[in-house]
């Protein structure tokens, strides 16, 4: 499993965007579930989410499922927050879900671009059945998938 801090700023720097390098990719089921089992015996006590990031799964080989710990996620926040404030991605409450993957429950917040339609998470729609554009981040706790979202939106 590999960890990694996403970069998002770059990705909004460039006129391409996630969108026009993943057209028609997509997952299966049993890949889904592979990688999922994959997290379930690597995973630390200290990661705090779990996702699969499209462009760096599709596009750089990152053929599995990545995580942040409290740290990374708050530096990722802030990142996050700026291009809220510029209207360049949105986080809906409507999308906060509570899901179970596997047994296990997750609390799911989902980040959407603002500027065009994003490919549906096919991680959220094989695992937790949720069928939602944009990407997905699986929370191990409530409270700080809720603290996040606060942050991002507060202005």
């Amino acid at each position: 499993m590999k960890r990694f801090l996403l970069d998002w700023k770059k990705q909004f720097s460039t006129n391409t965007t996630i969108q026009h390098t993943m057209n028609a990719q997509i997952l299966t089921k049993p890949e889904c579930e592979a990688m999922y089992r994959g997290y379930l015996r690597e995973r630390a006590e200290t990661d705090t989410v779990w996702f699969i990031h499209k462009d760096q799964f599709f596009n750089h080989g990152r053929r599995g499922i990545q995580v942040m710990n409290n740290n990374e996620l708050r530096q990722q926040a802030k990142q996050w927050r700026k291009h809220k404030r510029a209207g360049k991605i949105q986080m809906l409450e409507c999308n906060n879900k509570t899901v179970e993957v596997g047994g296990e429950t997750y609390y799911m917040l989902v980040l959407q671009m603002t500027s065009e339609d994003d490919d549906m998470d096919m991680v959220a729609l094989m695992l937790a059945g949720e069928m939602v554009s944009g990407c997905c981040y699986f929370f191990r706790n409530k409270h700080n998938r809720d603290a996040i979202f606060r942050f991002v939106n507060s202005l």
